[in-house]
């Protein structure tokens, strides 16, 4: 989980990084082309300015406060886009780490449960085997016990009889 965990950070930082790279490669791209295309209206502002000097500057003019401002509102837009998805990956990642703790934590818990019911069973096998073996041996002391009675009365017996 943790290994899973970590190249779920990684990945995230990988994918927030490349949109990162991707949205400032698109801005470098749209100020190029804002700057193409005011270079173009300047030219075509100086060729026709022969006849409307007054007419063209006041064009150009426009024409370059509004590339500036698309451009402005392009940075800041994907500026905020990038913001948004490192939140959103870093959240997930987040989620991701917690869940794979809880998820650690209740396996411990889960094995350390199941390591003292096994504790308990064997104590208590050893315990009925103990017992066992006790009467066991008790059983064949008494038999022996016995035995030696029954040998020592018949060896008497036989002493006698002699």
């Amino acid at each position: 989980n943790r290994v899973k965990a970590s190249e779920s950070v990684i990945e995230n930082r990988d994918n927030a990084s490349e949109s990162v790279i991707e949205n400032r490669d698109k801005a470098r791209e749209s100020v190029i082309e804002n700057r193409d295309k005011a270079r173009e209206s300047v030219i075509e502002n100086r060729d026709k300015a022969r006849e409307s000097v007054i007419e063209n500057r006041e064009e150009a003019r426009e024409s370059v406060i509004e590339n500036r401002d698309k451009a402005r509102e392009s940075v800041i837009e994907n500026r905020d886009k990038a913001r948004e998805s490192v939140i959103e990956n870093r959240d997930k990642a987040s989620e991701s780490v917690i869940e794979n703790r809880d998820k650690a934590r209740e396996s411990v818990i889960l094995n350390r449960d199941k390591a003292r019911e096994s504790v308990i069973e064997n104590r208590d096998k050893a315990r009925e085997s103990v017992i066992e073996n006790r009467d066991k041996a008790r059983e064949s002391v008494m038999e022996n016990r016995d035995k030696a009675r029954e040998s020592v009365i018949e060896n008497r017996d036989k002493a006698r009889e002699v």
